[in-house]
């Protein structure tokens, strides 16, 4: 099956995500006794709730890559549908740890973080086998 458009957008997503993970995980390894380390892991975090609102905007869209997904191989709807609503939960749950990131405990918010990236990775992976599913490609994880 030839590969849909939204491919490609999907793609650079991804990579928009990756780079955002991995600025919030230099933040996040940075002293916490330093006088910047909120400020930048609160700005990483923000980074990557841009990032992860870009994709959700871009792949639920209704002519975005999940809608074709779903055209292209219906039998894939319910896992779709898995996908969207962890968008929410993944937002929420960056939303929650840039709430706290101001005043709870260095180690409260390493390990929230640490969990979120853990979550985006899953996510990440689930996508990329949505995709090969439909298309018998892979999306991708860039080395």
């Amino acid at each position: 099956m030839e590969l849909p458009v939204q491919f490609e957008k999907a793609q650079e997503r991804r990579l928009a995500l990756q780079d955002a993970l991995t600025a919030l995980e230099r933040a996040l390894a940075m002293a916490s006794s330093s006088p910047a380390w909120r400020s930048t892991v609160t700005r990483a975090l923000v980074e990557v709730h841009t990032a992860i609102e870009a994709h959700v905007d871009e792949v639920e869209a209704n002519d975005g890559l999940l809608a074709q997904l779903v055209s292209d191989a219906p039998r894939l709807s319910n896992l779709v549908r898995i996908l969207e609503r962890d968008h929410h939960r993944l937002l929420d749950a960056c939303d929650e740890i840039i709430s706290v990131a101001s005043g709870a405990d260095a180690s409260e918010i390493r390990s929230m973080a640490r969990d979120l990236m853990g979550d985006l990775v899953d996510h990440r992976q689930q996508g990329a086998d949505l995709v090969y599913a439909a298309y018998s490609e892979d999306i991708g994880g860039q080395a």
